[in-house]
C-alpha cells in the first residue's frame, strides 16, 4: 500500500502514522545505542560517587 508522506515520518511502506512503526533498522539501532550510552553513563556516575 503506497501512501505519500503528508505528516512527519509517515512512510510509503507501513501506512502508519506512529513514528516507531516507520523507523529504519539503522534508526532503531541508533536509538538503542543512545539509550545504552545513557544507561552506562549513569552507572559510571554512580560508581564514581561510591568510590569517594
Amino acid at each position: 500500500m503506497k501512501q505519500t508522506q503528508t505528516t512527519g515520518k509517515q512512510t510509503q511502506t507501513t501506512g502508519s502514522f506512529k513514528e516507531k512503526d516507520n523507523r529504519s533498522a539503522e534508526e532503531n539501532e541508533l536509538i538503542a545505542l543512545r539509550k545504552e550510552i545513557q544507561q552506562l553513563k549513569m552507572e559510571n556516575d554512580i560508581l564514581k560517587h561510591r568510590e569517594r
